[in-house]
């Protein structure tokens, strides 16, 4: 679906850029043009009203299948230009050159194209600064696919970070349940040690017997043995 921007309506940084390469070229016609399977969509252009064509009825159907730049000087003179729609019908090219563009996987998507009515030479010199613009291009429409990515992992970012904090707050939780439960119970075998406790003995000095219940006897025992 080239970034999701086949068939969108066309944004002012392309189009300044096909703007820009208009002048800059001195030609009629410049465009970015994004290829699917089997048509093109313009996504900006200076020069040509149509916004969507047939893949077999473009040129950039050679240039999208290519690494480098595809110049025709004078397409009468060369032998895809004959009997083609956009050579013997409007625009009546003469001139065409373009260089694809890649999506951030390198996957070829478009094109960036100029056209012109008349033959031209098209120095190294030219070359270069077509892909230069080209470039440009490709970096916008990248742009747009790395802002999308980074909003994604942010949104997982936040929600990771919403996720962690509900495990924290869990784990603390059920800390906070162990210990109390933990204090309850340290509680009860404390009341349960404390009733537990042996009825206190104390021993008589002088008597063998317990105190409790046989203080009578020990004293009576005491006026028997004089000291």
């Amino acid at each position: 679906s080239s970034l999701h921007l086949l068939d969108t309506p066309a944004e002012d940084r392309f189009v300044r850029i096909t703007h820009l390469a208009a002048a800059f070229f001195a030609v009629p016609i410049a465009y970015v043009a994004l290829i699917d399977t089997d048509r093109q969509s313009v996504k900006s252009s200076q020069g040509i009203c149509q916004q969507q064509t047939s893949r077999a009825a473009s040129f950039c159907q050679y240039t999208i299948h290519r690494d480098g730049p595809f110049v025709i000087p004078d397409t009468h003179l060369h032998p895809l230009g004959k009997n083609h729609p956009l050579v013997i019908g409007e625009p009546f090219a003469r001139f065409y050159a373009g260089v694809p563009l890649a999506g951030p996987q390198g996957k070829k998507i478009g094109t960036f194209c100029l056209i012109d009515i008349k033959p031209r030479e098209f120095t190294e010199e030219h070359i270069a600064r077509l892909m230069a613009f080209a470039a440009i291009v490709e970096r916008e429409l990248n742009l747009g696919e790395i802002i999308e990515v980074q909003s994604e992992l942010l949104k997982t970012r936040h929600e990771l970070l919403a996720a962690q904090d509900k495990l924290t707050h869990a784990a603390l939780r059920r800390t906070a349940d162990r210990a109390g439960g933990a204090g309850r119970r340290g509680h009860l075998r404390g009341d349960e040690a404390g009733r537990a406790q042996p009825f206190p003995v104390r021993r008589l000095v002088g008597c063998g017997e317990l105190e409790h219940g046989f203080r009578p006897a020990c004293r009576a025992g005491r006026h028997h043995h004089p000291g």
